[in-house]
């Protein structure tokens, strides 16, 4: 319905984090979906709230505007990025964002190209003919005056969300039922948090898909990442923990500084979604 509303728009993104009962329930869906699906049980039968009526297991209408919706999943292991190409799906990747996961996880361009175009060979070898337009780099985005100022920024963002979400985590992490004290659980070496606490916040100017800095490098980030061969971005703005108004500071600046300069200095589109 949502397809047809939006004349053939329509794009899903799944991904899998968080409690381990979404985890297995989107796997199980996953799983299923490598199986041949039956065909629609077209058998008259009874409900029990409408005696009397029969009914039928019958296909959903209106049919999707587009012959088939694209699908989306966020993919970080190579596991994952290899289950997306033989299924003929587009992926986010990139940046590891996870506070519970050690913060940004570090990784270069040089390290990511061969596992993306590992994911396009798979792919290929699949019968779908996928390209560099099937990746998303996934960019976590803070701008400010300075690389340090917006360093300390997405730093504090991390630290205030983990003091929120202490509670989830714990669960996350395996912990006991009521052993959420932040400083309990970031001495849990599994949980990874004890580095992100520590952390020094230029360690988040580091990782290039992390578009962190002032102005000029943000934008020598990006430029890097598109001579690489991407040309989307799904850009989280302001960040995780990040107050509402450097969050807009952010994106108000990506759309009036970083983005115009790399549009004039390129004829390929850049696609910018957050």
């Amino acid at each position: 319905m949502i397809d047809v509303l939006s004349g053939g728009r329509l794009e899903v993104g799944l991904g899998r984090h968080g409690d381990r009962a979404a985890h297995d329930l989107i796997d199980g869906v996953l799983n299923d979906y490598d199986h041949p699906v039956a065909r629609a049980d077209l058998t008259p039968a009874t409900a029990a709230f409408t005696p009397g009526v029969e009914t039928a297991k019958v296909t959903e209408w209106p049919r999707p505007a587009q012959p088939r919706v694209p699908l989306w999943v966020a993919a970080t292991s190579d596991g994952s990025l290899a289950a997306a190409a033989r299924r003929g799906w587009g992926v986010f990747t990139g940046l590891n964002i996870t506070p519970a996961a050690g913060g940004m996880a570090p990784t270069s361009i040089g390290k990511m190209l061969p596992r993306l175009h590992r994911y396009l060979e798979i792919g290929r070898e699949n019968g779908h003919d996928l390209t560099m337009a099937n990746i998303t780099a996934s960019c976590f985005t803070v701008i400010a005056e300075t690389d340090r100022k917006a360093a300390g920024i997405v730093r504090e963002g991390f630290v205030r969300h983990i003091e929120a979400s202490a509670a989830h985590l714990s669960r996350v992490a395996g912990a006991a039922p009521g052993e959420s004290s932040l400083e309990a659980l970031a001495d849990r070496e599994e949980t990874g948090l004890r580095a992100v606490l520590e952390a020094p916040a230029e360690a988040y100017l580091e990782n290039p898909f992390a578009l962190v800095g002032s102005v000029e490098t943000v934008r020598d980030k990006l430029t890097a990442l598109r001579a690489a061969g991407l040309s989307r971005f799904m850009l989280f703005r302001g960040g995780v923990g990040t107050a509402h108004e450097l969050a807009w500071e952010s994106a108000t600046a990506m759309a009036e500084d970083v983005a115009p300069g790399l549009f004039a200095a390129t004829k390929r589109p850049l696609r910018l979604a957050g």
